[in-house]
């Protein structure tokens, strides 16, 4: 919404074969998909592309992360789909022989365990609670690994056990991830992660070790290995730069930002202020996810400079209801402050010019006269006022009294239907027999009618069976948003449906 520097256009995006995203920040929050993400997989999907969602969070069983993908609506995602540091690190010991039904000391909880049992063929000791009573025992084992995860019991004797094996140099250091916060719903607090338990044990040991998550080399060497993934056709998107960005930068993958999640522009600017490159985006983009690429087209700010002017749907895009967009207010100023013409094009002709200024004012955008605003009523009374033959005739409209004034205002027509038009006694037989059909109009027009009736319907029916009567239709949306969730109210497209069906004619 402030003209980002780079974005990353639909057609560079159906240029890569797969399509690499994050999970928490950039597919879903806590229990909730990122508005547009369910779309935005399908559109992919549709597109043959291959999708994989790259999770740094190995604390969740497979059955776990499919029931949860599927919940949120997410469809065609199976195992083959998602990759987390656990299964990285499982086929690390399942493709080494020397590891086959060793035991491994594990700071993590069980279901890391499994993962790394059923995947690796390894033997995992030292999950939940310390016991004293066990920690003699411990001591007596000789494992081939230490691994460290996030861990719920952690404890001085976990630390001072995995210190103790690791004193032997042919033990393995490993680490599932080093991320080092988890958030939860209560706000400002957050869980201890990963990097946690991994930092203390490298203080108490000395020991540096392999990490499996991102943004290390063997979540990329799996990818490109077990995947089959060419890096070149490859894009990365994801809402952290410590973790996704660099994943990507350093594993040769195009690297998108997502700003739903942890990282803002001004990280990414502090971060190239810094000369931290690695953590720089090819591509950057201030919305969802489903604007992204996967919208008909994308525009970047060079592109948005070399037009002269710019045309705006406000409904949506400027405003949804009577509450600006996010961002609009700003986006539109920066565009008159370097020059550009911006003209308000909504489909709807239900206010008059005086409720548009109004409106537009309220909401904090500047710059806006009659000039700049256009509907479809305008251009309709335009289309009267210009034809010699509309002048001072009658009109038949199905429609609003703010239509009603527009178009005699500017069109210099006399339009007649307004209002409620019903049977008086609920019966039709004395309507039918006893129709008043004067006067003839010029016209009939269409547009949102709150009053729509039989009568009314009957009416415009009959005065286009002359063909000298001309039919017009202000838009054709069929439905606008109620106030209420799930609520639609009928839009002028509804009613000129009717009359096309009823009277065989086909409107302007």
């Amino acid at each position: 919404t402030s003209m980002p520097p780079t974005t990353i256009s639909r057609d560079e995006l159906l240029k890569f074969d797969t399509i690499l995203l994050d999970a928490d920040g950039t597919l879903w929050e806590e229990d909730a998909p990122i508005p547009g993400a369910v779309d935005f997989v399908c559109a992919l999907r549709e597109a043959g592309k291959r999708i994989i969602i790259v999770s740094n969070n190995p604390n969740r069983s497979m059955d776990e992360y499919l029931s949860r993908i599927e919940r949120m609506g997410f469809q065609g995602i199976t195992e083959e789909n998602v990759i987390n540091p656990g299964i990285v690190m499982g086929t690390y010991f399942r493709d080494r022989p020397d590891y086959a039904r060793q035991p491994v000391y594990l700071l993590g909880n069980e279901h890391v365990k499994n993962t790394l049992e059923s995947i690796g063929n390894v033997c995992c000791f030292g999950t939940g609670p310390e016991l004293e009573r066990n920690s003699a025992q411990d001591l007596l084992m000789k494992p081939k690994a230490v691994v460290s995860s996030r861990e719920p019991y952690l404890s001085y004797s976990k630390i001072m056990k995995a210190a103790y094996f690791l004193k032997r140099s042919e033990v393995e250091f490993l680490v599932t991830d080093e991320d080092f916060a988890l958030p939860v719903p209560s706000p400002g607090t957050e869980l201890p992660r990963s990097g946690h338990p991994s930092r203390i044990v490298q203080a108490a040991s000395g020991r540096i070790p392999k990490v499996f998550g991102k943004p290390h080399k063997p979540m990329g060497d799996f990818l490109k290995k077990k995947g089959h993934i060419n890096p070149e056709k490859t894009v990365m998107i994801g809402d952290r730069l410590e973790t996704d960005i660099q994943f990507a930068n350093e594993n040769g993958f195009t690297s998108c930002l997502v700003l739903t999640g942890v990282h803002s522009l001004e990280d990414v600017k502090k971060a190239e202020q810094r000369g931290a490159k690695h953590l720089v985006p090819k591509h950057k983009r201030d919305c969802t996810i489903c604007r992204i690429s996967m919208s008909p087209s994308t525009i970047s700010r060079n592109d948005v400079l070399e037009y002269e002017t710019f045309l705006f749907d406000a409904d949506g895009v400027l405003w949804m209801g009577d509450v600006p967009i996010p961002g609009a207010v700003d986006f539109v100023s920066t565009l008159q402050d370097i020059g550009k013409r911006i003209f308000l094009i909504s489909n709807n002709p239900t206010k008059t010019m005086d409720q548009y200024m109004s409106k537009i004012s309220r909401m904090g955008f500047r710059g806006f006269t009659h000039e700049n605003v256009i509907h479809p009523g305008i251009v309709m009374a335009s289309y009267f006022r210009d034809r010699q033959d509309y002048a001072e005739q009658p009109v038949y409209l199905l429609g609003t009294e703010t239509l009603k004034a527009t178009l005699e205002s500017i069109g210099r027509v006399r339009c007649f239907g307004t209002g409620p038009d019903h049977f008086r006694d609920h019966s039709d037989s004395d309507f039918i027999y006893n129709m008043d059909f004067s006067p003839i109009p010029i016209a009939v027009v269409c547009s949102y009618d709150p009053h729509l009736s039989y009568p009314k319907i009957m009416k415009a029916a009959n005065f286009l069976q002359r063909n000298d009567v001309e039919f017009l239709v202000t838009d054709e949306d069929y439905t606008f948003p109620g106030p209420f969730p799930g609520v639609v109210l009928p839009g002028s497209g509804s009613t000129s449906s009717c009359i096309r069906a009823v009277s065989g004619r086909t409107p302007l």
